[in-house]
């Protein structure tokens, strides 16, 4: 019987996988007591990271973007401190040319997830870890059903054999 992944694809759906695994405890988390631990977000970045180092794909790059990002939202006071820093450790999975495309996912959710809290009349702090959450799984998605035209893993060339 023959596996239909090829095998650098287990390696690099690991960082993936592991950054959902931290989103959801993180969106658990944001919508319980409206923060995220400063040690879920250590875990989820020594995690991811060397995860990519055995797949050698570190994306420091992107990891910087994505804390300047953040920085920036959190300082003009779109999000907060913890979503910046969640926001951060999300763009350090992805390479920096996906980036774009994923913030576009993450704020389209965030957009929703407003405009249902300001119809719900909400007074309390939005858990914008939940926009996070949905807006990668989205990407993800997208990555794996656009018919081999964008792929999220490696290096451009498709998982499947």
């Amino acid at each position: 019987m023959d596996f239909p992944l090829n095998q650098t694809f287990i390696f690099e759906a690991l960082p993936p996988l592991w950054l959902l695994l931290i989103l959801a405890f993180a969106a658990w988390q944001d919508i319980q007591t409206r923060t995220i631990s400063n040690t879920l977000i250590l875990l989820g970045l020594s995690g991811l990271i060397a995860l990519q180092y055995l797949s050698q794909e570190t994306q420091f790059t992107s990891l910087f973007i994505g804390f300047l990002v953040g920085l920036m939202l959190w300082k003009s006071k779109f999000i907060g401190g913890g979503d910046s820093k969640l926001l951060m450790l999300t763009s350090a999975a992805f390479y920096v040319s996906q980036l774009p495309l994923l913030y576009g996912f993450i704020s389209l959710f965030g957009a929703a997830q407003a405009l249902l809290w300001i119809l719900l009349k909400k007074r309390s702090a939005l858990p914008y870890a939940v926009a996070i959450l949905l807006g990668t799984i989205s990407f993800i998605l997208f990555g794996i059903f656009s018919n081999g035209n964008y792929y999220i893993f490696g290096n451009g060339e498709s998982p499947f054999v």
